[in-house]
């Protein structure tokens, strides 16, 4: 394999990929970022069995084919690089990295060793505005389980598309956070649950000042959002609660009547009305309810 390409470019895509790469597991295939060369265009792949990051890049092929180099060693080493292109060469499992008079000469793994990457077969492609869900989930993401301790389900925003609406919540079993947009999608009602994890690397990838739009494929255990040239893959989770039951028992079982105030100081963007009920609290805005 041999091929090259903008250096500056290849080092953006690495930084991106590796959110996707183990930290935790010390298996050293997934503990690199597959490298995939076609005709003319460049393949990174970083998974962690979890959630995996893959992005496409134009580059001059010299010799197709593929290999899997350590993560952090081969962003640390792009990142060095001070000249415009970089060629990157292969000879079995040892690797060439060369740019201007530096040249690294570090060991592979086997491409055949990395895990294969579920792939979605599915026509059927939601488009939505990318500003939009950055601005969705930055009001609701706070109200999300950080610790692994909590229900599985509680650590993850649920994105409930029908009706051309889009509803995302979040829920920690004491804070319930709910935004409504309208949004152009009058298909079959679509609902599924995003890790924390996963939806905080989403929003990295966007860039509100271009805007461009998030496409959401779906099959039956898996998950993909397009944006630009990146494709996040994730298994899907099932929702367990509905939020109008959840809150109605809430108020049913709260029996000492104490009020639980909501971490919302931070949302400095919205105006908000405080509607005082017997067993609880609403903060409504045009844009936003959280309810407790």
């Amino acid at each position: 394999m041999k091929f090259i390409c903008n250096t500056k470019e290849l080092s953006n895509a690495c930084n991106n990929v590796i959110r996707a790469v183990s930290t935790k597991v010390t298996i050293p295939t997934i503990e690199g970022i597959l490298i995939e060369c076609g005709s003319d265009t460049l393949s990174l792949t970083g998974y962690d069995f979890e959630f995996g990051i893959n992005t496409i890049l134009s580059v001059d092929v010299v010799e197709p084919g593929a290999i899997v180099i350590n993560a952090k060693v081969l962003c640390d080493i792009i990142r060095k690089l001070n000249t415009d292109e970089v060629t990157i060469e292969t000879n079995g499992t040892s690797v060439s990295i060369i740019g201007g008079a530096a040249q690294y000469n570090i060991t592979g793994i086997d491409a055949d060793d990395y895990p294969e990457l579920p792939s979605v077969n599915s026509t059927k492609k939601i488009e939505l505005e990318s500003s939009l869900v950055y601005s969705m989930v930055n009001q609701t993401l706070f109200a999300v389980a950080d610790s692994e301790a909590s229900k599985p389900i509680y650590t993850g925003l649920k994105f409930d598309i029908k009706n051309n609406e889009l509803t995302i919540i979040g829920v920690d079993g004491y804070r319930l956070a709910i935004r409504k947009e309208a949004v152009n999608y009058t298909d079959e009602p679509v609902e599924f649950v995003v890790p924390k994890k996963t939806i905080r690397e989403l929003i990295k990838l966007i860039n509100v000042d271009e805007n461009p739009n998030i496409g959401i494929m779906m099959s039956k255990r898996h998950i993909v959002f397009e944006i630009n040239n990146y494709s996040i893959i994730m298994q899907e989770n099932s929702f367990c609660y509905h939020t109008e039951r959840n809150d109605e028992r809430w108020r049913r079982n709260n029996s000492t009547g104490k009020i639980l105030v909501l971490d919302i100081c931070r949302q400095k963007s919205a105006m908000y009305q405080i509607i005082r009920m017997v067993h609880g609290m609403t903060v409504c805005s045009q844009k936003m309810r959280i309810s407790c």
